[in-house]
């Protein structure tokens, strides 16, 4: 049947060209259609039409929102119906949230719901979404959700979910798309949260975590917000336990924490970012750690930015950061 000749990811039927007459008794499949979804888009848009269109479309939703034309059509719905018919399409998401966040074209409906409808509105698609929280978090389309719903939701409504992700902060960093997860929450989150976070990755390894391309990001950002961001006022603490935990010569020698860092092609990046960092007696030892790294710096290609950038600063009198 046409479900098993269906191309993955999409729902029966899509994009094949209907009949005019089919159409005209059956807008859910002129909104599948390559051409015909544009004529549905155009019906909602109109305020003589909208309301009649979306009784038409009423118990389709899903199915349109799992088809690569269909979920342009329920995406316009949601930007351009008043709240009533908005929330009637929305309605027809509940219990598949999770299947749409996972979706490849599903997961631009669900992002666009939690864009559109009301605030109050968001409780119980966190409520829906909070117990696949982790899952979501590290799936390529699924990860997207979530940073919408961190930029729109209350503190409050994202609770739940962001407890269970401040569980596997250090797996999350490291997965492909969970660094993007954790980054947003980093950028969008209250102090408190971020202090969790920082804290959280500082007490992991933190030269695996500079050699590791997705979590080496997540360093950056912390770094950045600790310093210059919204909250940075109240992060001085969290601040200093990160620089400190990356500068800080245990070891001392080729061996440090700093060194390993400093040489390798992701952490390099790390390194550069502790120049706006680091702040009053971190900066003698960021400048003799990498003073001794000089000529195995000389020798990368990326070493060199660091030595440029040091000798910069150095030239300048050594002023980092806030000091």
């Amino acid at each position: 049947g046409d479900a098993a000749r269906a191309p993955k990811g999409e729902a029966p039927h899509a994009g094949r060209v209907r009949g005019p007459r089919e159409a005209a008794t059956d807008p859910a499949a002129l909104a599948c259609d390559a051409d015909g979804h544009a004529r549905i888009m155009q019906m909602l848009e109109s305020s003589t039409t909208q309301a009649a269109m979306t009784e038409r479309l009423k118990g389709s939703v899903l199915r349109l929102s799992l088809d690569r034309h269909g979920c342009r059509v329920v995406q316009r719905a949601l930007e351009v119906l008043p709240a009533a018919l908005q929330a009637q399409v929305a309605a027809e998401l509940k219990g598949h949230l999770v299947e749409c966040a996972e979706h490849m074209h599903g997961n631009f409906v669900l992002q666009k719901c939690i864009e559109k409808v009301p605030r109050t509105s968001l409780d119980s698609i966190a409520e829906e979404l909070q117990g696949h929280a982790e899952r979501l978090a590290m799936h390529r389309y699924g990860c997207r959700a979530l940073q919408r719903l961190f930029e729109h939701a209350s503190p409050a409504q994202q609770e739940a979910v962001v407890n269970r992700l401040l569980r596997r902060v250090g797996k999350l960093a490291r997965n492909t798309y969970g660094h993007n997860v954790v980054r947003h929450l980093l950028q969008h989150g209250e102090a408190q949260l971020i202090q969790q976070i920082i804290r959280a990755i500082a007490s992991n390894n933190v030269v695996e975590l500079a050699k590791n391309k997705s979590s080496s990001l997540v360093l950056e950002t912390c770094l950045k917000e600790a310093t210059c961001g919204r909250h940075a006022a109240e992060l001085e603490s969290e601040r200093a336990l990160l620089v400190n935990e990356i500068v800080g010569c245990e070891d001392g020698g080729k061996g440090s924490k700093l060194h390993l860092i400093a040489l390798d092609e992701f952490g390099n990046y790390v390194v550069q970012q502790l120049f706006a960092c680091a702040r009053g007696p971190e900066l003698p030892l960021l400048h003799s750690g990498l003073l001794e790294l000089e000529p195995q710096l000389r020798c990368s290609g990326t070493g060199k930015h660091i030595l440029a950038n040091l000798r910069g600063r150095l030239r300048r009198g050594g002023a980092v950061g806030g000091a």
